[in-house]
């Protein structure tokens, strides 16, 4: 969409991304209906049972192990059961259940329990860019099981409350974490930076720090604290 345009094609550009999947849909139900009349075609519903919150010790988590892998951060009480509450909206997203399923079919498929796919790849049909986390499970299911080649339409880059499916490995599992971890760390580190470079700067800099009783700078981790308790960004839920 350009500045350029008109109101009317402003409106049409609109609708034409709000339908969109519709008519993929229809399309994709045409082609099929000519191409693959007569291919066999394999369907599976799968059900997850309601995620129930994890029965989280706070006093442990805000006093040793939050500390523990975010030093440069002080953590309350009150910042850590918003964390615990903000698990609860957590959710089996319908791609990464998709890819959990094919990669439990491809490990019974290479017990000799069913047929081999000769697929060169195997794409995820879902109707939008998948949150980070999906893409991550992605990459490390292909590293895995290379015969697999998981195909996803992109990511926007958000993380978003997220179950891992069923049948996912331990050594994925703790990938994941140490990734998500990792992606927080940056995220103090680049707001220390933030926070020290306003220290540096002289009363004319144009950066938004603001001075406390002490002469220091504040506002990396300041501005982390508020992002920790949901204050300072769109908190983002599916």
């Amino acid at each position: 969409m350009n500045s350029s345009d008109t109101p009317v094609e402003r409106v049409m550009h609109s609708l034409g991304t709000v339908w969109a999947w519709y008519l993929a849909a229809v399309s994709l139900f045409k082609e099929s209906r000519l191409k693959f009349s007569e291919k066999a075609v394999e369907l599976a519903r799968v059900q997850y049972k309601p995620f129930r919150a994890f029965d989280y010790d706070s006093r442990d988590l805000y006093q040793r192990i939050l500390p523990g892998l975010f030093p440069d951060i002080t953590w309350t009480e009150e910042a850590t059961n918003d964390l615990i509450q903000g698990t609860c909206s957590a959710k089996v997203h319908a791609e990464a259940s998709l890819m959990g399923l094919a990669s439990a079919r491809i490990q019974v498929c290479s017990a000799g329990l069913c047929s081999q796919s000769h697929l060169s790849e195997t794409p995820v049909g879902i109707s939008k860019k998948c949150c980070r986390l999906c893409w991550l499970l992605k990459e490390h299911l292909n590293a895995e099981y290379p015969d697999l080649n998981l195909v996803l339409p992109g990511t926007h880059g958000i993380f978003y409350p997220w179950i891992p499916p069923p049948g996912i490995s331990e050594t994925i599992l703790k990938s994941l974490r140490d990734e998500l971890v990792n992606v927080i760390r940056t995220v103090i580190k680049t707001s220390l930076t933030v926070s020290d470079s306003r220290q540096s700067s002289g009363v004319d800099s144009d950066l938004d720090g603001s001075e406390n009783s002490t002469g220091r700078v504040t506002g990396g981790k300041e501005r982390f604290q508020r992002w920790k308790e949901g204050k300072d960004v769109k908190q983002h839920t599916r």
